[in-house]
């Protein structure tokens, strides 16, 4: 039950009643939007191999809502770029699901986590002259599950949408008009990119997966 509720702390819960029997738990949170935000996060992921269901219970009953139909969102979709020291660091984060970003970068991307539905982090290692995939953030930046790094901020959880090496020459093209239209692989850690140009590159990510 600490698992389960830990899992949501990022979204203000209250208290937690677990019913074993029934393979359900009843969560409190301290807001509507809290709820709806969390059911957004969280309906059919994965939590300890099971598939979570999750549903608000003060509007369950009406019989045109659907998880999928709330919250309404003010974007649609946000992309950032996110830089590694290593690879290494990267395969880590690829087994564990989670990624911990500098201190300055976590307010950005948690104001984008709660005003967006589809957050896109796109990786790559310092110097390795590539980028190393993609995934999207499922939890705030600033949420407190593991204690924070001495040199980075608290670790948050992503889900990897595509691994897959995606060499800078093939999207020597992309200049990114919110950084001073550099070259997209010109930019700095936690870098946002213009909303069609990181649309077109999550696009070169599938291209070069067939290629």
């Amino acid at each position: 039950m600490l698992t389960l509720h830990n899992s949501f702390v990022c979204h203000h819960s209250k208290s937690l009643r677990n019913l074993p029997r029934s393979r359900c738990a009843f969560l409190n949170l301290r807001t509507e939007a809290d709820v709806l935000l969390a059911v957004s996060a969280y309906h059919n992921t994965a939590f300890n191999g099971c598939q979570l269901v999750c549903r608000p219970r003060n509007i369950q009953d009406k019989p045109n809502w659907t998880p999928t139909s709330a919250p309404k969102f003010q974007f649609e979709a946000r992309y950032f770029i996110l830089k590694s020291l290593t690879r290494d660091d990267l395969e880590i984060a690829t087994a564990r699901g989670w990624w911990a970003t500098q201190a300055k970068n976590e307010a950005i991307l948690d104001k984008a986590f709660k005003s967006t539905r589809d957050v896109y982090l796109i990786f790559s290692a310092n110097k390795s002259g590539e980028f190393y995939g993609y995934a999207r953030c499922v939890s705030s930046p600033l949420c407190s599950l593991f204690d924070k790094y001495a040199t980075l901020g608290t670790p948050f959880k992503i889900k990897w949408i595509t691994i897959q090496p995606l060499p800078f020459s093939r999207v020597k093209y992309l200049r990114n008009a919110w950084n001073a239209n550099k070259p997209i692989k010109v930019s700095r850690d936690g870098i946002e990119v213009e909303t069609s140009i990181g649309k077109r590159l999550l696009q070169e990510f599938d291209s070069e997966r067939h290629r």
